[in-house]
């Protein structure tokens, strides 16, 4: 019996159906398969340890790729993402204008994104999308303020209500909402600005799955930092790629998922002091690095995953 699991990061959003497949598989002994369509979230923060409750199972399609096998549960994993973000880009050339310091794009919000790109909205000159619209009730009802809220209080609520007062921020390249084969149709605007601060999709408990979000500035030699999972770049590094700790502390990697917003805000209020002319000089000095990332993702293949750590 095969049950479709509907989640983002740390939410399974059809639970009720989740949970009336599983008790039908047991009740039934049938074969119980859950398939997660290509998503990646970390099989122990859902809490499906518990429904399923030793009962054998298959997992397809998690894209998780350092997810631990656990008892009386078959996890087969698909191949890795980037053959698309490669096709796709291989041949784009981006020559650098660097007008500002930060690209950032948007589409759906989650309380990371809202509190980071609302920093960026308001500090910073940027390049920047926000996909958030709340004439969309999904949209309305996902925002992330409330967990905001909660996790970093009541500081920069001015910076998030102008935000979600200004927005969508869109550019004329990729229209709302953003189907899979407009995510690198942006692609030109990485010519005007030096870092792109991404978020990744997948961030809560032991989780690894590099999205389009990462591999474009790789492809589009841009230099990056990322919001995402505790040891991202960790993994990346097991991937054979290299990141920017010369230029700007990276220690972010190594903190929980909740904590690393505060400290990417440090390095943006460094990077921020930097006038052009010094952002052109930094990605002089980044481009060997930059090349060779390039041509790391272009040689990629899956049975590089099989090198990233467990538990970094």
């Amino acid at each position: 019996m095969e049950v479709n699991v509907v989640s983002t990061d740390n939410k399974i959003w059809n639970i009720e159906e989740v949970c009336t497949g599983i008790a039908i598989a047991k009740a039934t002994t049938k074969e119980l398969v859950l398939n997660f369509n290509h998503e990646a979230p970390d099989f122990n923060t859902l809490g499906l340890i518990n429904l399923i409750d030793g009962y054998p199972t298959t997992v397809i399609n998690l894209q998780n790729r350092v997810q631990k096998n656990l008892s009386n549960i078959k996890f087969i994993m698909p191949s890795y993402n980037g053959s698309f973000s490669m096709n796709k880009l291989e041949n784009v050339q981006v020559n650098k204008n660097i007008l500002n310091a930060f690209g950032m794009f948007v589409g759906r919000s989650n309380v990371h994104r809202l509190f980071l790109s609302s920093y960026v909205y308001c500090n910073t000159k940027s390049t920047q999308t926000f996909h958030c619209n709340l004439a969309d009730d999904a949209q309305k009802d996902n925002i992330g303020l409330e967990q905001l809220l909660q996790l970093y209080g009541t500081q920069e609520v001015d910076h998030v209500f102008k935000l979600i007062k200004d927005s969508p921020l869109t550019i004329d390249e990729v229209s709302y909402p953003i189907y899979y084969t407009q995510h690198h149709n942006i692609a030109a605007q990485y010519s005007k600005f030096l870092v792109d601060i991404v978020c990744e999709s997948y961030y809560s408990g032991n989780t690894f799955y590099p999205t389009e979000k990462t591999w474009r500035p790789i492809m589009l030699l841009t230099p990056f930092i990322v919001q995402g999972p505790q040891w991202f770049l960790h993994r990346l590094h097991d991937l054979g790629f290299k990141t920017f700790d010369r230029w700007w502390d990276e220690g972010y990697a190594e903190d929980s998922a909740d904590h690393q917003p505060l400290e990417i805000i440090k390095i943006i209020d460094n990077i921020k002091t930097k006038s052009i002319s010094e952002l052109n000089t930094m990605y002089e000095e980044m481009k060997p690095i930059l090349q060779h990332n390039r041509q790391r993702f272009l040689e990629l293949s899956e049975q590089d995953f099989a090198k990233c750590r467990l538990d970094a």
